[in-house]
């Protein structure tokens, strides 16, 4: 799982995170640029995506990027 800062950026709909931990590596090491953009909630998720979304860390909103798999 990955953090990001909240206060990225928008771009054309577009919005980059950056990856923070290990935990993806070997396929995202840290450091790599992930750029997602807002889907319905109904669209599928192609395997092997990776994904951002809201969650709640020790009472804060962050978000998460995962790779879907």
């Amino acid at each position: 799982m990955k953090l990001s800062p909240t206060d990225a950026p928008k771009f054309f709909g577009y919005k980059p995170y950056v990856i923070l931990t290990n935990s993806m590596v070997p396929t995202l090491p840290v450091g790599s640029l992930v750029i997602d953009h807002a889907i319905d909630e109904d669209d599928p998720i192609p395997e092997n995506t990776p994904i951002t979304f809201k969650a709640e860390l020790q009472g804060q909103q962050v978000f998460v990027t995962h790779y879907f798999r």
